[in-house]
């Protein structure tokens, strides 16, 4: 998702929806799936303003 793409929160949250696509939520912990897309796309955000 982030190959070739222009780094940004958009490509960003693309790679996160990816990386989770397969992620299945229980009966008491489905908001942690939408909590890890947020803590990736904010992981990629500081790293990639890093200099």
């Amino acid at each position: 998702a982030l190959v070739g793409a222009k780094p940004g929160e958009e490509a960003y949250a693309a790679a996160a929806k990816a990386a989770l696509q397969r992620a299945k939520a229980q009966t008491h912990n489905a908001f942690k799936i939408e909590l890890a897309k947020r803590v990736i796309v904010r992981a990629l955000t500081t790293v990639g303003s890093m200099d």
